[in-house]
This record gives C-alpha cells, sequence and structure tokens, in this order.
C-alpha cells in the first residue's frame, strides 16, 4: 500500500498567568489552517508545551466522539441529542508518578477502527438529522480548589476503505497513489439499473419512453474522482427521439439521503423525488454531465447519452451507525423538455441506484472525459436551501 501523504500541523493555544499553553498536532488536512484529518487506523501524533502552572495534578489528552441527532424533525428549531460514541484517553502526566510536571510532554493515540460495544467507527459527517464529530480534549487538573484548564480542537475522521472485490485497476491506483481509473471500455464493466417505462406525449400523437442506465462496476467510487454513465432511451415515437436528442437534457443527479431505522423515516425513504421529506433529508449533491453518445442513432429511434458525475473530495463518505445511515443515489429524474408532456406529472424519480462514495488517500487529481459540448441540466429539490441553513446551526 503506498503511503499516506504528507502530515501538517495544526495548533491550539490558551493563555494563562505564566505564558501560553500549546496543543499541537500533525494531521492528513489539506491546510494547516484548517480541520485536522485523522485516518482511521492510524496514530495521532502531538505534543502539549505547557509553561509553569502552580498545582498540577494530572495532564491528559483525549480522543472522543459524539452522535448529535436531532430530535424534532417537523420543527425548523434545530434541538439535538448527543450520544458519545468514543473516548481514548492518554494520561501524559500524574503527580503520582512524577513530582515534577514537565514542560514538553508528546502523545501518540492509536485510532481506533470500532466503538466499545464493536461498531465500526464512522467517519465524520454533518447532516440535518444526525452528525457524527470527533474532537481533541486536553485537560489539566490542578490540585485543591485551582479550576482546571481545558483546550478543545475539533476535529475530523476519514475511514479509507479498499473498495469491495477491487478491480485489477483499482488495487494498481492504491499501489501508486493514483485516481481511480473512470475510462472503461464500451463493452465490459457496466453495472444495468433498473430499466424505467413512461409516456410521453408530442405533435405526433403519444409513444412510450424506455430508459436504461449503466453505471461502472462495483458502484463504489472515490470522492477525488467520477462517476462515468451511460443512458439509452428508446420510443416508438420518432419525434420524441428527437426531442430528446439534446446534450444536458437527461435531469441526472448525484442525491445525498439521510435515513433512520424507525419506521416511519423507513416508509419515507423508498422513493425519491424533488418534493421535501422532512424524514428522510435529501440534497442534490452533484449534477451530471451529458453529451451525445457516438453509438446514438436517431433513425431507429434510439438515442445513447454518456455522461460523468464529477465527485468533489468535500463529499462525506457513505456511512451507517447505530440507526442512522447517510446514502448516494445517482437519480435520473423524468424529462422536460419543450414539446412533450409525459403522462405522470408527479416529479418522481425513473431510476435510482444507490452507489457507495469512499474517502481515498490517493492524489486529488481529477481527470475529465467530458468534451467540450457536455452540458448539466440542474435538478432542484425542495427545501433543499433549508437543510443547508440547519447545517450551520450544528454545534461544532
Amino acid at each position: 500500500m503506498a503511503p499516506l501523504p504528507n502530515p501538517v500541523q495544526h495548533y491550539a493555544t490558551r493563555e494563562v498567568q505564566a505564558g501560553s499553553i500549546v496543543l499541537s498536532v500533525a494531521s492528513y488536512s489539506s491546510s494547516s489552517s484548517g480541520l485536522p484529518i485523522f485516518v482511521q487506523g492510524q496514530d495521532i501524533v502531538g505534543n502539549v508545551s505547557l509553561p509553569y502552572v502552580e498545582g498540577v495534578r494530572k495532564v491528559s489528552i483525549t480522543f472522543r466522539g459524539f452522535l448529535q441527532s436531532k430530535q424534532s424533525p417537523s420543527t425548523v428549531a434545530a434541538i439535538y441529542e448527543t450520544a458519545p460514541i468514543i473516548e481514548v484517553e492518554s494520561v501524559l502526566y500524574s503527580w503520582i508518578r512524577s513530582s515534577e510536571c514537565p514542560t514538553q510532554m508528546s502523545f501518540v493515540i492509536k485510532v481506533p477502527t470500532t466503538t466499545a460495544d464493536s461498531k465500526a467507527l464512522p467517519s465524520s459527517f454533518r447532516g440535518s438529522k444526525f452528525s457524527i464529530t470527533y474532537e481533541l480534549h486536553l485537560k489539566i487538573k490542578r490540585s485543591g480548589f485551582k479550576s482546571k484548564i481545558e483546550i478543545t480542537r475539533p476535529c475530523g475522521l476519514l475511514r479509507c476503505p479498499i473498495p469491495t472485490s477491487p478491480t485489477q485497476n483499482m488495487l494498481n491506483s492504491y499501489m501508486h497513489r493514483l485516481p481511480l481509473p473512470t475510462s472503461i471500455s464500451p463493452e465490459t464493466g457496466w453495472y444495468e439499473c433498473s430499466i424505467a417505462e413512461t409516456y410521453g406525449t408530442c405533435r405526433s400523437g403519444s409513444g412510450k419512453i424506455s430508459s436504461k442506465l449503466y453505471l461502472p462496476e462495483p458502484l463504489v467510487y472515490s470522492r477525488i474522482g467520477h462517476i462515468p454513465l451511460r443512458l439509452s432511451v428508446t420510443s416508438n415515437n420518432a419525434e420524441i427521439i428527437q426531442l430528446l436528442s439534446s446534450p444536458g437534457l437527461p435531469r441526472l443527479c448525484l442525491v445525498q439521503e439521510e435515513q433512520c431505522s424507525d419506521d416511519r423515516s423507513a416508509s419515507q425513504a423508498e422513493v425519491i423525488s424533488t418534493q421535501g421529506n422532512k424524514y428522510c433529508p435529501r440534497r442534490v449533491a452533484c449534477s451530471a454531465s451529458t453529451w451525445l453518445s457516438s453509438q446514438s442513432d436517431i433513425s431507429t429511434k434510439i438515442v445513447t447519452f454518456a455522461g460523468e458525475i464529477a465527485l468533489d473530495r468535500s463529499l462525506a463518505p457513505s456511512l451507517s451507525f447505530d440507526q442512522y445511515c447517510m446514502k448516494y443515489y445517482v437519480v435520473l429524474f423524468p424529462w422536460k423538455c419543450a414539446g412533450l408532456e409525459l403522462a405522470r406529472s408527479e416529479d418522481i424519480a425513473l431510476i435510482q441506484q444507490e452507489v457507495t462514495i469512499i474517502a481515498t488517500h490517493l492524489l486529488p487529481n481529477i481527470p475529465s472525459f467530458a468534451p467540450e459540448g457536455a452540458k448539466s441540466h440542474r435538478v432542484v429539490l425542495q427545501n433543499q436551501s433549508l437543510l443547508d441553513a440547519l447545517d450551520s446551526s450544528i454545534p461544532p
């Protein structure tokens, strides 16, 4: 396995009468000014620098995580319940072991892979229904009635798994820290999603519209890459095919959805639509760019689109913890174009295919195969701006 990127240093300070207490820690964040990012299975390495502090009895550093869940999904007001999920303490100094507290104390904390009850430790995530947060907590206990001194540094945690059933190209990417390959041959390596059928009416009459969506196997994608796709559309009405043969016309996107295993939430998680859903908050994470494929043949009443969904390293990886999960779906919404009226008026997904988004330690070099004429059809979900506002109200 190739090594991780070079770590960067982060600092948190607190002023006391004798000077500054400095907590420094190395992480795999892209910037020293950003949130420290730790990778599961790796060590958290840092140092605590102390001036003279009177009456120190114990110095400890703790890595801890919390599950924050919203208790009132039907209201705008953010009311959250916080429950601990992990706590790993490292004692740097104790007066029982030594009479004099050192001024420099290094520490190493092994980031665990599971919680105390053997659940897989999830990556950091901020949602409107639930959040997973982590922090480093420095605590200095003092004798008598002297108040304790504390520094809390929020941080992030990433799981970087190798995809299940990886292809040889994926393994090569991990060996050399290259982006996961996204260009595959036109004939092989595609997963056929469910077929969607609907009916449309245009000036020449009505016709059936069949849509087939293809995604690269094994439906696991690095968030620093792209999701390539193929969309094949057929109709028994030649004019409908003509109307649908425009780059960027397919309403394809990647939808992020939060779910909870309670009965009401589970019943609402079946079909994705552009309508708001207070039990399963959804948002469009990325939109697809599409272009006409060379395989298109309008004369045979078939139009084929090629396309890709450009992912972003800020995307939270797919996760499941306790009764909560956050999933991604590639979604094709009903067609919207001038001169065509669909039989179904509801804006409900024609095709939705769950995919897994993972974090990797690969280089953030995102190759795109979209030609100059590729276009995107923006999809908007109701209440998405409200969900984004709720995110900002979640405490760090």
